[in-house]
C-alpha cells in the first residue's frame, strides 16, 4: 500500500491517526519498536521526496490505560509520538498548492478514565486559541485533518464555528473505520476508513475494505477517490447516494484503471445494458447515466456497473428500492443490510430506554422503537432526544452501521452524522 501511494507521486501524505494497534495499554518501552516500524514503513514515500505528515489518534497515546505505567516515564502520553515523528506539538499547519492545511489533535487524555478505559475528545483551550490565530494569519482556503470526527468532540460545535468563520473547504477525519460524508454545520466532512479496514467490526462482507483516500483539491472543490488496498481496478458507486429511488435512477461511478477505458454500462436485474457517459478526471474516470425505471416493480432491485478496459471487464453492484417512501420501518432496514449498510435511512419511532454502547466508545445512547423493531441511535452533539422512555414520535436519520464485537452479535445502529432528530409532524 505504501508503495502504491508513492507511485502516485502525491504532493504530500497525511496519516490521520491510529498508526499503532493500541499504545494506551502499553508502556513506552513496549511500544517503541512498533513506533519505529511505522516510521520505517513510510520510507518508500520519504525516499521519493514526498512530505509525510503524521496525525495522532486515540490509539497512539501511550500508557494512559495502564495503571502500572509511570506518567513521568519518557514517551508517556503523546511523548512517544512526538519523539518518533519529531514534532514539537501534535497539532500544526502548513501551506501547499494554494491551500492552508491544518492538523488538529482532539485527544485530550486527561478526560480519559483508566479504570473504565473510556475516552472523550475535545480540542483543548490552548489548541483552540492557536487555531484561531493560525486561521487569522492566512487568506488561503482551508482544509482540516483530525482523527476523531467533529461530531464526536465535546466542543465540536465551537470548533465548527471557528472553521466556518474562514474559508474551510473540507474536513477529513477517521476513527470510525467506515466511509461517510457528513454535513458538519455546512462544511463537508469526509470520514475515511483505515488501511486496516473495518476488521474490528467482525466478519461482515459488507464492511468497507482497507484502503486510503486520494484527495484532489481544485479551486472551491475537493474531489476524492477511495482506493481499496491491493486492488488494481476498482469501481466506486457515488450515486445514488441513498437507496430509496423513484422514477429515474441517476448513477455516477468512479473508475480506477491503468488501462485505457473502452466502455462502461449499467444493467438492472440482469436486464438490458444502458451505456454510461465517461469522462477522464485526471487520475480516474467518471461515468454517469440516467435510467428510466418507472416500468420496474415497486421493491428491491440490483444494479451492476460494468467497465471494460484494454484487457478485461470488471464490475461493482449496488441495490436500491423503487418506492415513494421516505421513511422506513426499522425491521425492513435490518432485513436488507446489503441495501442500507453505509447508507442513511430515515426512521420514525419513540425513545424506548437506552443501549450501552461503551464498547464502541459512545456510551449510553437512545434506543429507537417502532411497531416493527428497535435500533440504537447515536445522536452525537445534537443531544435532542429525551434521556428516558418517551412516546413522542421522532424522525431520525444517520448512517446504518454494524458491529460484531466479541459478545456483541451483529449489533446494528444508526449513527446520527450531522442531521439532528426532528419531532414527527413538527
Amino acid at each position: 500500500t505504501v508503495q502504491d501511494i508513492a507511485d502516485l507521486h502525491p504532493n504530500f501524505v497525511m496519516a490521520s491517526g491510529d498508526l499503532v494497534i493500541d499504545a494506551r495499554d502499553s508502556s513506552p518501552q513496549e511500544i517503541l519498536a512498533i513506533y519505529k516500524l511505522i516510521n520505517e514503513s513510510m520510507q518508500p514515500i520519504i525516499n521519493d521526496g514526498v512530505p509525510f505528515y503524521p496525525l495522532i489518534g486515540n490509539h497512539d497515546v501511550v500508557g494512559v490505560f495502564n495503571k502500572s505505567v509511570d506518567a513521568n516515564e519518557s514517551g508517556y502520553g503523546k511523548g512517544m509520538f512526538q519523539r518518533i515523528f519529531n514534532q514539537k506539538t501534535t497539532y500544526y499547519s502548513f501551506d501547499k498548492g494554494g491551500y492552508h492545511f491544518v492538523a488538529l489533535d482532539p485527544n485530550s487524555y486527561e478526560l480519559w478514565n483508566v479504570t473504565t478505559k473510556s475516552s472523550a475528545y475535545q480540542v483543548d483551550k490552548k489548541q483552540m486559541q492557536w487555531l484561531k490565530e493560525d486561521l487569522n494569519s492566512t487568506d488561503r482556503p482551508v482544509i482540516v485533518f483530525l482523527h476523531e470526527p467533529t461530531i464526536d468532540l465535546l466542543n465540536g460545535g465551537e470548533l465548527l464555528s471557528v472553521l466556518r468563520a474562514h474559508d474551510t473547504k473540507m474536513i477529513f477525519s477517521g476513527h470510525w473505520h467506515v466511509n461517510d460524508l457528513l454535513n458538519s454545520s455546512g462544511i463537508p466532512e469526509q470520514v475515511t476508513t483505515a488501511v486496516s479496514g473495518a476488521w474490528w467490526t467482525g466478519a461482515d462482507s459488507t464492511k468497507t475494505p482497507g484502503g486510503y483516500l486520494v484527495v484532489v483539491p481544485h479551486g472551491s472543490e475537493v474531489d476524492t477517490f477511495y482506493r481499496n488496498t491491493g486492488q488494481i481496478k476498482q469501481i466506486n458507486i457515488c450515486d445514488p447516494a441513498e437507496p430509496l429511488v423513484k422514477d429515474v435512477l441517476n448513477v455516477r461511478a468512479q473508475i480506477w484503471t491503468k488501462e485505457p477505458l473502452e466502455d462502461v454500462w449499467i444493467c438492472i436485474d440482469k436486464g438490458p445494458n444502458h451505456a454510461m457517459n465517461v469522462s477522464w478526471q485526471g487520475l480516474w474516470y467518471e461515468a454517469v447515466s440516467s435510467v428510466d425505471i418507472k416500468n420496474l416493480s415497486i421493491g428491491y432491485h440490483q444494479a451492476d456497473v460494468i467497465a471494460a478496459d484494454h484487457d478485461s471487464c470488471f464490475s461493482a453492484s449496488f441495490s436500491f428500492k423503487l418506492t415513494n417512501e421516505t421513511v422506513l420501518p426499522i425491521n425492513e432496514i435490518l432485513l436488507h443490510p446489503e441495501t442500507y449498510l453505509g447508507r442513511h435511512p430515515k426512521i420514525k419511532g419513540y425513545v424506548d430506554g437506552k443501549e450501552d454502547l461503551s464498547r464502541i466508545e459512545v456510551g449510553m445512547q437512545p434506543l429507537i422503537r417502532d411497531e416493527t423493531g428497535e435500533i440504537p441511535f447515536v445522536q452525537g452533539e445534537c443531544n435532542l432526544l429525551p434521556g428516558v422512555e418517551n412516546k413522542t414520535q421522532w424522525l431520525v436519520s444517520g448512517q446504518l452501521q454494524r458491529y460484531d464485537l466479541n459478545d456483541f452479535s451483529s449489533v446494528f445502529l444508526i449513527y446520527g452524522d450531522g442531521s439532528c432528530p426532528e419531532k414527527a409532524g413538527a
